[in-house]
């Protein structure tokens, strides 16, 4: 069968193409050997229509990690009730409504009656489980451990989705500022400052310089804003296609970590989804060489991906992880030191996942710190914009009216 694929490579860059398998498994085992992280692989016929269905996959490739938290919480208590496996799944597809997880579930279902094991039937779907999840099964079931781990992944979704939602909701409140204050003055410049442009001409007398000022932006404004919209989409495409590109994707990732407040904040981040999902695939049983590729995929930086292709090289060679750590500029050395002792009391994986837990912390408490700061100043600089507008304008009128008869 021809197959279609997206993946990202070492790099992050995305990798799209066709390939002949004889079934899904087997063209993402392909994707993998070949050291591409799948992220979507879908049967494709030839011609046109092939690559149109192709493209449907690709836009609905995503389940979402709510989803998947579901249908791991819900396997679990069916499990841990006594049920049989098919039992369990024909159960949870009763019991799931939303359509695209239904039509997964049918295929485990189909999947596991034919006697594949869990983390097989679960590779097929790469839309639903990634490669972390699949792994840690697989791990499951040869340990077995299934309960176990099935706890531990809703543990890791718990934490992952809660954490990622605090830094959504802590960005709301500024964003919605952000935006209420450039409407304001787009509506004062656009509606409400040309009709005193058209009072002060009718009444041909002299205003001061600030409503001058204004009054002239706002003019332009008027008159220029499809030019100045089109410039702005242009712009935007253009750093687009440039971002596209392997340069300039580089030039950005290497430049997004040093951005101001904000590029301490994304890396920590960065690094605790990163030192969670190894600690977690690490306690579950799977290889540490697993568990590097697995994380790969966690992140779209080329600047991390590449220092995580040198670490993994280095475990290859049997240099461990904490040398490679502390020897690499772009980890604190903090991390390596604590990977360190990790290694040498053969806790590795709670270690990981202390060092994630205290590098979430930290960037709670930074985020806290830095809305704290952020808020007010939106505050005041959308009040002083506004203020500034209307104050100039009623000098203006106040100007006009001391003017002598």
């Amino acid at each position: 069968m021809r197959f279609g694929y997206s993946g990202r490579d070492a790099a992050g860059q995305t990798v799209s193409g066709q390939m002949v398998a004889g079934d899904q498994a087997e063209a993402q085992r392909a994707l993998e050997q070949s050291g591409l992280s799948a992220v979507a692989v879908a049967a494709a016929a030839d011609g046109p229509l092939g690559h149109m269905e192709w493209l449907r996959a690709r836009m609905r490739r995503g389940v979402g990690q709510r989803r998947l938290l579901e249908f791991s919480e819900q396997l679990d208590t069916l499990l841990s009730a006594g049920l049989p496996l098919d039992r369990a799944l024909h159960v949870a597809l009763n019991t799931t409504e939303h359509a695209q997880t239904r039509a997964i579930i049918q295929g485990l279902i189909v999947e596991v009656e034919k006697g594949e094991s869990l983390a097989t039937a679960f590779a097929r779907h790469p839309a639903m489980f990634p490669r972390l999840y699949v792994s840690m099964i697989r791990a499951a079931e040869e340990g077995g451990l299934l309960p176990v781990v099935l706890k531990r992944l809703i543990r890791y979704y718990e934490q992952s989705i809660e954490f990622r939602s605090f830094l959504v909701a802590s960005s709301v409140y500024p964003a919605v500022l952000l935006v209420f204050s450039v409407v304001a003055v787009l509506v004062l410049a656009l509606f409400v400052m040309p009709r005193f442009a058209e009072m002060f001409a009718d009444i041909n007398q002299p205003i001061p310089l600030p409503a001058q000022i204004l009054l002239a932006g706002a003019g332009a404004l008027e008159r220029w804003w499809g030019v100045l919209l089109a410039l702005a989409i242009l712009c935007a495409l253009a750093v687009r296609l440039y971002l596209g590109t392997a340069s300039g994707r580089e030039a950005w990732h290497k430049r997004v970590f040093r951005l101001p407040l904000l590029g301490p904040l994304l890396f920590r981040a960065q690094l605790a989804r990163i030192c969670r999902t190894m600690g977690t695939l690490l306690a579950s049983g799977v290889p540490i060489l697993t568990a590097m590729r697995a994380v790969q995929a966690l992140s779209d930086n080329s600047l991390l991906l590449q220092a995580i292709d040198r670490l993994q090289r280095a475990v290859k060679e049997g240099k461990g992880l904490a040398h490679p750590l502390l020897a690499d500029p772009l980890f604190p050395r903090m991390m390596g030191q604590l990977v360190a002792i990790g290694e040498e009391s053969g806790a590795l994986d709670g270690m990981l996942i202390k060092i994630a837990d205290r590098y979430e912390a930290e960037v709670r408490r930074a985020t806290r710190t830095l809305m704290t700061v952020l808020e007010p100043a939106l505050i005041i600089v959308m009040g002083s914009s506004i203020g500034l507008i209307v104050v100039s304008m009623l000098y203006a009128i106040f100007s006009i009216n001391e003017i002598p008869l």
